[in-house]
């Protein structure tokens, strides 16, 4: 399956102005935060420019950030997947691995990463078809429940950008499922321009 940043931008709208190389973002929150950065970084990612700047019209005055990238075209393409642990257990995991295959090729590297995980989303049916509440169990009884991104009723995918302790983020995700009726998770980590894809097993 090849999916595309045209398809995609149906459903993920940049809100931004162009002008002369810059890229600007209006804005209309109590205060700028990080998460509108790493925002504006994906659209300068995503358009090939270095520059933008975002605005805030809420406050008294108007406030305002700059906001940079010295990432090339050349580094965020530049892309190291490594799948040798990633088990293709049915028709949509290797659908999982094509499409991700697919937006790297089309985007680069260096996105957040919930940018990929909601093109995953989509490309799968949208958050109704994929999102299931999955029962936590604990000493065979229901004691709650978790939101979780369903291939089948067996199989999961979670998307991570883990750069240290992955070993331990790895434990927490078994630990999770040892407690579930699901029995495998398809785990996507972003490590700048490292992607991992591993399959992981109730034990």
């Amino acid at each position: 399956m090849i999916v595309t940043y045209k398809d995609f931008s149906k459903i993920y709208k940049l809100d931004i102005l162009l002008d002369n190389g810059v890229i600007y973002e209006l804005k209309a929150v109590k205060a700028l935060n990080n998460t509108h950065k790493q925002q504006l970084i994906n659209y300068l990612l995503l358009t090939g420019l270095k520059h933008g700047k975002l605005l805030n019209f809420r406050s008294s005055s108007v406030t305002y950030e700059y906001v940079s990238t010295s990432l090339t075209q050349k580094d965020r393409y530049d892309i190291s997947v490594n799948s040798e642990l990633f088990l293709e257990l049915t028709n949509k995991c290797v659908d999982l691995k094509n499409i991700l295959e697919s937006l790297l090729n089309e985007w680069g590297a260096y996105l957040d990463c919930n940018l990929y995980n909601e093109a995953l989303i989509h490309f799968f049916g949208g958050c109704q078809t994929v999102i299931g509440a999955v029962d936590i169990v604990f000493e065979n009884r229901v004691v709650g429940k978790q939101k979780m991104q369903l291939l089948n009723n067996k199989t999961v995918w979670h998307v991570s950008s883990i750069n240290k302790a992955t070993e331990s983020y790895e434990n927490n995700i078994k630990l999770l499922i040892n407690h579930t009726n699901i029995n495998s998770v398809q785990w996507i980590n972003f490590n700048k321009n490292k992607i991992v894809l591993k399959t992981i097993n109730k034990k």
